[in-house]
């Protein structure tokens, strides 16, 4: 997952969405990876692009550029994007990820066929101040209740199974409230 090839795939046997990470890199570059590690790199964001690109996938692919990933997006009108913004080292951070990142969508034209997530309610919150009315937000971390999400602005909870296995009112709760559900493993 996280590669070009994968999301391909996902749009070729018309899934519904493909999930990717987003991370900026040390030197501002916005790049799909899945984690922080890669290879030798202990932590993507603390790495300049040019290293991480000569460095390639699993699957010989070199790490693509948001840009890039939008770019195969956009050949399919049905499979949704969904972007994972995965969390940064301070808010100030967080805010300017969050911005570049619906910069790029907009760029691309693909607000409409995009959803988001995130593990930092900081960025949850930053998407709901600066994204278009309408755009899909989960929460990941499980550490709110369905009535806070739908106070913050979110439109979904994103959690994991042992959350939800913990907390199996809360599906229902998120369906009264018109909150999407979704559960990882």
């Amino acid at each position: 997952n996280n590669t070009i090839s994968a999301l391909k795939n996902a749009q070729q046997l018309g899934i519904y969405g493909s999930e990717f990470d987003v991370h900026e890199t040390r030197d501002g570059s916005l790049i799909v990876i899945h984690g922080l590690r890669h290879l030798s790199i202990p932590n993507v964001q603390d790495e300049d692009f040019a290293t991480i690109r000569n460095l390639p996938l699993s699957n010989g692919e070199i790490v693509p550029t948001l840009d890039e990933y939008l770019e195969q997006g956009k050949q399919s009108a049905t499979t949704r994007l969904i972007i994972e913004i995965k969390s940064h080292s301070t808010a100030e951070q967080e805010t300017r990820v969050v911005k570049k990142v619906l910069a790029t969508v907009e760029k691309h034209e693909l607000s409409s066929l995009v959803e988001y997530i995130a593990f930092s309610k900081h960025v949850c919150n930053e998407l709901v101040k600066y994204s278009p009315e309408g755009t899909k937000i989960a929460y990941l971390s499980g550490d709110l209740t369905p009535e806070q999400c739908k106070e913050a602005g979110f439109t979904g909870i994103d959690y994991s199974i042992e959350v939800t296995k913990n907390n199996p009112q809360w599906i229902k709760q998120s369906h009264e409230l018109g909150l999407t559900v979704n559960v990882w493993t």
